[in-house]
Formats: C-alpha cells, sequence, structure tokens
C-alpha cells in the first residue's frame, strides 16, 4: 500500500526521535514545529500508559499465573517467564500508540489523495471506519481543497512544518459561520484527545514566511485567515471540528515553546557533567 510517512525535505533523527527540515539548496536546517511543541506535556498520556499496561495486563492473567512458576530467562525474549512477560505488558503503551499513528499516517494518505484527485485510493480494512468519517466530514461541510501538504518554512524562528492543507468550507455550524467562505489553515488529528499544543501547532504554520517545494524552490504562503485556523479530528467514531486561534497571540506562546526547547536541547551547555573518577581502593596492608 503506497503512502507517505515523512514528508518532503524532512529527517528523522532515528535516536532522538526529533524532526528536522533540510532545504536541498541552501542547506539551512529548520526544527520541525511538532520537535519543538514536544517541549509542552500531555500529563493524560501518563494516565493512558498506564491505563493500555493495566489492560494487557488483565487479558493475560492466565499469563502471568504461569510466568511466576517459571524459571527466570536471561534472554529477555522468551515470552514465558514472568520478567519477559512483565516486559511485553510495558509495552503495551508504545504498541498502542505506534498502531494508532500507523493508522493516522495511512488516514492523511488517503485525505491528501482525495483532496488533489476527488478520489478515494485503495486502503487498510482497519482504517475503513477514519475513511467513512473522513467521507461524511467532506459531505457536511462541503469542502473544497485549495491546498495540501504544504510544507512551511519560518527563518525568523528557524522553523518548518508540514501543514495538512487549507479549504473553504461552504456549510459550518452557526458558532462557526463567520469561517464559511474564507481561505482556512487546517491540520488534520486522528487522536482520541486533542491538546492545546495541538492549536500551537497551527499558529506556527499560519505565520510562516514561505512554501517549500520538493525541489528547493520557495513560493509564498497561500493568503487565508490571519486570525483562526481549524483543527480536524477524524476517527473511527466520527469527525469534530475546533476553532484555533492563529494570531499574534498564539504565535508568541509557539515562539516562547521553540526558543525553550532549543535551551533545552541544543548542545550549548552540558546540563550534567561526567561522573567523576572514584579513587583508586588502596591495597590491603599486609
Amino acid at each position: 500500500m503506497e503512502s507517505e510517512c515523512t514528508p518532503h525535505n524532512a529527517i528523522d533523527d532515528q535516536e532522538t526521535g526529533n524532526r528536522y527540515y533540510l532545504h536541498p539548496l541552501t542547506g539551512e536546517r529548520f526544527l520541525s514545529a511538532t520537535t519543538a511543541l514536544s517541549i509542552i506535556t500531555k500529563p493524560a498520556l501518563l494516565h493512558w500508559y498506564g491505563q493500555q499496561s493495566a489492560i494487557r495486563a488483565v487479558e493475560n492473567l492466565g499469563r502471568l499465573n504461569q510466568a511466576a512458576h517459571v524459571k527466570l530467562c536471561d534472554r529477555g525474549d522468551c515470552g514465558h517467564c514472568l520478567t519477559c512477560l512483565m516486559a511485553e505488558i510495558s509495552r503495551a503503551g508504545t504498541d498502542e500508540r505506534d498502531a494508532a499513528s500507523s493508522r493516522g499516517t495511512r488516514l492523511h494518505w488517503v485525505a491528501q489523495q482525495y483532496a488533489l484527485t476527488g478520489q478515494i485510493v485503495p486502503h487498510d480494512a482497519d482504517i475503513e471506519p477514519h475513511v467513512r468519517s473522513f467521507l461524511d466530514f467532506v459531505r457536511v461541510t462541503e469542502v473544497e481543497f485549495e491546498a495540501c501538504e504544504v510544507t512551511v518554512l519560518d527563518r525568523r524562528l528557524m522553523v518548518g512544518g508540514t501543514l495538512d492543507g487549507i479549504a473553504r468550507f461552504g456549510w459550518l455550524s452557526k458558532a462557526y459561520g463567520d469561517l464559511i467562505g474564507k481561505s482556512i489553515l487546517f491540520d488534520y488529528k486522528t487522536s482520541n484527545k486533542i491538546y492545546s499544543r495541538d492549536g500551537l501547532q497551527l499558529a506556527a504554520y499560519s505565520d510562516a514566511e514561505t512554501v517549500l517545494l520538493p525541489d528547493g524552490e520557495e513560493l509564498p504562503l497561500p493568503d487565508h485567515d490571519r486570525d483562526w485556523a481549524l483543527s480536524i479530528q477524524i476517527n473511527a467514531k466520527g469527525w469534530w471540528l475546533r476553532r484555533c486561534p492563529v494570531g499574534e497571540l498564539a504565535h508568541r506562546k509557539f515562539a516562547r515553546a521553540a526558543q525553550l526547547w532549543r535551551d533545552i536541547n541544543e548542545p550549548d551547555l552540558d546540563l550534567v557533567g561526567r561522573a567523576m573518577l572514584k579513587p583508586r581502593p588502596k591495597k590491603a596492608r599486609r
């Protein structure tokens, strides 16, 4: 199944998971907006990870009972002893996170191809409920896509990102009626919970200076509403729209987050030094 996991000109640090955008012509390296926003914690995730491990433990009560009577192995991958089974249970949150990320990536690909061609491309069965939610969103809001998968750069902050798209909407609820007919930046989210930092991500994109094409050519960011953007949550249960402020105040908050990320993560200061050498033990007197 064809899909694109990594945006054009994006590079991922395999050791840290941090993402950067590399300009193919100038060699400039831009910090990903989403990486910068990782400095803002998601408190609910701690509870969620614990919940996933608890669920997996309950699902494996029989195996846990048997493992208590099995000799511990020294390989770490037998799957039968208590040590190995506990390691498997502790990975439950990470496994579900990766599965959810995969579903989100594949839905983004379907949505991107629909925006470009008006057609739903073949997709895996496990995201079929997500695709149905997406098509319902398209039908109800009478959306007209103007751009999709736009890589944007901001040289003032040396930050880049991939905007899911810009669109006009023919129908929105009464509370959002002032946005009808306007060119609105939007970003898809396929998670079950939306966080405040998702709005700051849109603020970063809205204030970007330029669009970066795959070959390195730069174009102006298309005109769009400078006050509001939309976070579009789509998952197997349905879809929800949330307006997000993207004006000056929101962008200043993003800029502070990006600066804090750099202050903490860039290696201009070793925050923890090397361990001091311990004195050699004195030879025992005879």
